[in-house]
């Protein structure tokens, strides 16, 4: 999806000194279950754009969560103004600024999709560790979760560059809180 809006960008993008679209596409997933009792299974997506322009001596940028080529066409115009309100004010020379054009990719290695899993077996590893926690009658409050995120960042630039990254990261945790009389306690950790 990133990659046919960038070509979209691209073809659509006026001549001009520099610019660069940088897009970002994050997807989470967050599974937790708390003294032995599953909470709602919570799901995030954040999509946006980050412009950024030289012209005219000057630099801008904007940001936008609409993708739309509307979208994007204002976001690229509101930075080319800014850059062009900037320009008398510049400390730096613009055409010293980087303008990126490499062409790379990158994928973070995973041994096994996170998809791949079934949610009930998820689920299950969660309610196991959470038991597991309950160690003792002092024991008052415990939790276990994972938390899965995928990041994808596509960065495109009038110079050429095409820098594809693609993050994946799981963060398992376990907590437990322990209480006698007046003193409380609160151990957490991340699991392997």
């Amino acid at each position: 999806m990133l990659n046919t809006i960038a070509q979209s960008f691209t073809r659509r993008a006026p001549a001009g000194d520099f610019w660069s679209l940088r897009l970002v596409d994050e997807r989470e997933e967050y599974l937790s279950v708390r003294q032995g009792v599953l909470s709602p299974v919570s799901t995030q997506l954040n999509r946006g754009a980050f412009v950024s322009v030289i012209d005219g001596g000057g630099s801008g940028y904007a940001a936008t969560c609409d993708l739309t080529p509307g979208g994007l066409r204002a976001a690229l115009q509101q930075a080319r103004d800014w850059a062009r309100r900037n320009a008398p004010h510049m400390l730096l020379d613009t055409r010293d600024l980087p303008r990126p054009a490499q062409q790379v990719q990158y994928h973070t290695p995973v041994k096994q999709a996170w998809d791949s899993i079934p949610l009930v077996d998820k689920i299950t590893l969660l309610h196991d560790a959470c038991a597991a926690l309950a160690t003792d009658a002092r024991i008052v409050d415990r939790m276990a979760w994972l938390h899965h995120r995928v990041t994808d960042t596509l960065l495109v630039s009038s110079a050429g560059a095409h820098i594809a990254q693609q993050f994946d990261y799981l963060m398992p945790g376990l907590v437990a809180v322990a209480n006698e009389g007046a003193r409380t306690q609160r151990r957490s950790g991340v699991s392997d």
